[in-house]
């Protein structure tokens, strides 16, 4: 393989090497304090004095401006890198063609390659990942289950994959929620002293910018004590981008599954407040 750096080779590595750091310094000076100053602390609040609705001395919104430098420091880095790449590569392959002319077009081939795999592996990969996730949810949202008042146990139609139980056994020693998988239909976890029920109606959309949640009833049936069959806690969690997020396990003991504080989410459909038999445990 010939490789013969002319004096022009070099002095545009000089130039785009130059463009690369000056990118990464404008990057670096992004994350400095007087363009990223704290957004929360004493260091802030010394100098304003504004709140967020919880109380808490926080400015209100992303940094914009550091934003900005930071995507300018990005776009020339980037530049600089590609250049950089497209001169090195340019020379591997002018010395090894006999046509001049082919080499800038093999050179740009490979670059643009480059970028292409690049942008897949850092963006397109996750973004059509993405896609098919919300495109799984919103085919759940057509399967919506609208049960009217407080539904009952042996009215639930069919098994939903919501809830999970480990191990697969009669009583369970932790059970896991995937709100991803919320479609209609019942799921049941049993410990010693009872059985705790739910009852999913499946996805509803929320609004136009693709925000679903999943609506679900629970109930708790306790041994040796008459119940009405009823699922009087209703629950609606909205579900998240990834199928990381939306997926929750909690551990069940004798008494009961600890949810912590998963039911703040919930609502006692006789009381109207958070349902006290998930807070309590049965």
């Amino acid at each position: 393989m010939k490789i013969s750096f002319t004096a022009k080779d070099k002095l545009r590595i000089k130039i785009c090497l130059a463009i690369l750091i000056f990118g990464l310094l404008i990057i670096g000076a992004a994350f400095t304090p007087y363009n990223n100053p704290p957004q929360c602390g004493e260091a802030y609040t010394s100098h304003h004095e504004l709140q967020t609705p919880q109380n808490s001395r926080c400015i209100i919104g992303a940094n914009i401006g550091g934003g900005f430098v930071w995507l300018l420091g990005m776009a020339i880095a980037i530049a600089g890198g590609l250049t950089l790449a497209a001169v090195v590569i340019l020379v591997l392959v002018r010395g090894n063609v006999r046509n001049p002319r082919a080499g800038p077009l093999i050179t740009a081939l490979i670059i643009g390659c480059i970028v292409l795999a690049a942008w897949y592996f850092f963006i397109g990969a996750s973004a059509i990942k993405h896609a098919k996730y919300q495109g799984e949810i919103q085919k759940r949202q057509a399967s919506f289950v609208q049960y009217k008042g407080t539904p009952k146990l042996g009215e639930i139609l069919g098994r939903s994959a919501a809830v999970t139980a480990k191990p697969n056994a009669e009583n369970a020693s932790s059970i896991t929620m995937d709100l991803h998988s919320c479609s209609p239909g019942a799921a049941n976890v049993s410990y010693v002293s009872g059985t705790t029920h739910f009852a999913f109606s499946g996805v509803r959309k929320i609004d136009e910018y693709h925000d679903w949640e999943c609506v679900f009833y629970v109930g708790v049936e306790k041994v040796n004590q008459k119940w009405d069959g009823l699922l009087h806690a209703k629950c609606v969690w909205r579900i998240l981008d990834t199928v990381a997020e939306n997926q929750q396990t909690f551990q069940v003991t004798g008494t009961g599954i600890e949810f912590g504080e998963f039911p703040s989410n919930c609502t006692d459909l006789r009381t109207g407040v958070v349902p006290r038999e998930l807070t309590d445990g049965p």
